[in-house]
């Protein structure tokens, strides 16, 4: 069942990232782009365990997970000072 009321959340969060990467190379990309150095970012969305990726190395450069928590759909994303 969709949750419209979700919609205009998740289009902020991908207008935020989409103007971010922007700024720092070219469009976004399905292989990912890398950030320079690490943000920290406070992120509001639905917590779930996705037992299918329980394992396998993801992300770029192969990173390890030693987890399966994912966050979708994340309907809020702020940045916050480095601590």
């Amino acid at each position: 069942m969709k949750d419209e009321t979700l919609y205009p959340g998740m289009k902020r969060v991908r207008e935020l990232i989409h103007g971010l990467v922007k700024s720092y190379s070219a469009e976004p990309t399905l292989k990912g782009n890398v950030m320079n150095s690490p943000p920290y970012v406070r992120i509001t969305g639905q917590l779930f365990m996705d037992y299918w990726h329980v394992g396998e190395q993801r992300g770029k450069k192969t990173c390890k997970t030693g987890q399966a928590w994912e966050i979708h759909p994340i309907v809020d994303m702020r940045f916050e000072p480095v601590r």
